[in-house]
């Protein structure tokens, strides 16, 4: 069982208390005794005191030297004692950003080990069961106050530490157990070397032994040393409860750090986001009022009547290039610009509105793509049949005068069997104005369909943006982002979306079914280990 006495003003003090605490009073003076109070004073180094047969320094290394002395208290109760010192003054005065939880401190002190290099020295941590705080006088009990009341929140347990300072003119009572102790070492070295000298001197060493504050630091060194009837000694289950204490405090000051930061960043957020959803509101109705003007100014324009029904005789190879051209030139091309700079303020923000590597939505130009790659060649596909069917229809109905003219001779004349051939001609344009124009104005319907649903979508995604939700990758944007224009199979590709969605569809029925599945974060695990740690703890009789 480890335990280590701290120094606050140098090791000296605490190395004369820790003689005296093992010293055997009907024995004479021991070596070690002497190597205790010769200890090389510059030497900052930690000193481990274990039990040994005989008084020996069985090592030396650059952490700590080990002294093995033989002291019936080490050995009754399986106690090692380190000493070291505690520099309280350091860690008071730190910022306040970085905490220092004392109780961390003085049962994990850190020892300094040599420089190996010009890296300077590096710091070893050292946990223990226990710990003793020797001071001198005023100073040092003042200094030790303010390091434990500039941390409220951690408590020092009685039994895990305890503090002594040292006031050579004052005479202790034995039965005060006040925290912290007063002491007075130099009353129990003269009572010690008094017994020595005769067993006759025992009152007076009694008198001076009880007086000197010595009785209560050794009862409570010895205290929860020893396993009785429990499978866990005193000390180590105090040790441990206060360690799950101290994590549990921890866990409750993270959770109320990560409350307060995501409340601070939703309100942040709030706060940014309202100027830029009056900025998305302002955009959106730009964006439709652009549509609804731009489309109208298309299937007017001189570039759309190339398509007219007559002239299709000469432009129905022309189809798909003249209405590609015309979804570049009218299909919300302010609007594809806009979006970029409102983009780039909710970037600015701190607004991700798309996982992919560009940082604006690519609706418009995926919804382009679409219509160009999937739509326009439906469309010039009409086009050359309705012209292939006209040119079949008139040459049947001329086939058909003809033939009526050579059959029935000079009976029917000329006019009255071309009536046939006329008729098919005038039957076969008026089929060819009517669906063309039909055709025209689905495609039409279907272009203000799929801007009136993009510009809905990008829209959407905004405001999810901006407020905190996770927003999806664009169906198609690698595509365009690759270089888009590939003419996909409409008959491969359908089937497998229609696939995909029933799918997605059951997944979600399932997650509904099931219920949502909430996000388990390292504090919510980390409480759940220290609940589960202490239940165990309590379960160890």
């Amino acid at each position: 069982m480890g335990m280590i006495v701290l120094g606050l003003d140098g090791q000296a003090r605490a190395r004369r208390l820790v003689r005296l605490l093992l010293a055997d009073a009907l024995g004479g003076e021991g070596a070690w005794e002497k190597q205790l109070e010769n200890w090389d004073e510059n030497d900052g180094r930690g000193l481990l005191i274990r039990f040994g047969e005989s008084s020996s320094l069985i090592s030396q290394n650059p952490l700590l030297a080990t002294l093995a002395i033989p002291a019936p208290i080490l050995k009754s109760n399986n106690l090692e004692i380190l000493i070291s010192t505690l520099a309280i003054q350091t860690h008071s005065s730190r910022a306040p950003n970085r905490p220092v939880e004392p109780l961390d401190l003085i049962l994990s002190p850190s020892l300094k080990t040599a420089p190996l290099s010009t890296s300077g020295f590096s710091i070893v941590t050292y946990p223990v069961h226990k710990t003793l705080l020797v001071g001198e006088g005023l100073e040092s009990s003042i200094s030790y106050g303010r390091f434990t009341a500039a941390h409220t929140e951690s408590k020092l347990q009685a039994d895990l530490v305890k503090a002594a300072f040292e006031f050579p003119i004052l005479e202790v009572n034995s039965s005060e157990t006040a925290e912290p102790n007063i002491i007075n070492t130099s009353i129990a070295t003269r009572s010690l070397e008094k017994f020595r000298e005769s067993v006759s001197n025992s009152t007076l060493f009694e008198h001076g032994w009880n007086h000197s504050g010595l009785l209560s630091v050794l009862h409570w060194l010895s205290a929860g040393t020893k396993q009785e009837d429990e499978r866990l000694k005193p000390a180590v289950r105090n040790l441990i409860q206060s360690l799950l204490n101290g994590a549990e405090e921890q866990i409750k000051a993270a959770e109320l750090a990560q409350s307060k930061s995501v409340e601070a960043h939703l309100q942040a957020r709030e706060e940014t986001s309202i100027p830029l959803k009056a900025a998305l509101k302002k955009w959106a109705e730009s964006a439709h009022t652009e549509l609804r003007d731009q489309l109208d100014m298309a299937f007017t324009s001189p570039l759309w009547q190339r398509l007219a029904w007559w002239k299709l005789f000469w432009r129905a190879d022309d189809v798909r290039r003249t209405a590609s051209k015309l979804l570049e030139q009218y299909y919300l091309p302010a609007a594809e610009k806009e979006i970029i700079w409102l983009s780039g303020r909710l970037e600015q923000a701190n607004v991700h509105l798309t996982p992919s590597a560009r940082p604006w939505p690519r609706q418009i130009a995926v919804s382009r793509s679409s219509l160009i790659t999937a739509k326009i060649p439906i469309l010039q596909t009409v086009a050359q049949h309705l012209v292939l069917n006209t040119f079949l229809i008139t040459s049947s109905s001329s086939a058909l005068s003809a033939l009526v003219y050579i059959s029935t001779g000079p009976a029917i004349g000329v006019y009255e069997s071309g009536l046939f051939g006329a008729a098919g001609l005038v039957w076969a344009l008026k089929r060819l104005q009517t669906q063309w124009e039909r055709a025209r104005g689905s495609w039409v319907a279907e272009v203000e369909e799929v801007g009136r649903t993009c510009l809905r979508d990008m829209e959407d995604v905004m405001e999810r943006a901006l407020n905190g939700e996770a927003v999806p990758e664009v169906e198609g944007d690698r595509d365009v982002e690759e270089g888009g224009g590939r003419k996909r199979d409409d008959d491969e590709v359908e089937p497998k979306a229609e696939e995909e969605n029933a799918k997605e569809n059951e997944g979600k029925e399932e997650r509904e079914d099931d219920g949502p599945v909430p996000e388990v974060s390292e504090l919510a695990i980390a409480r759940e280990a220290v609940e589960s740690a202490k239940r165990a703890l309590s379960a160890v009789k």
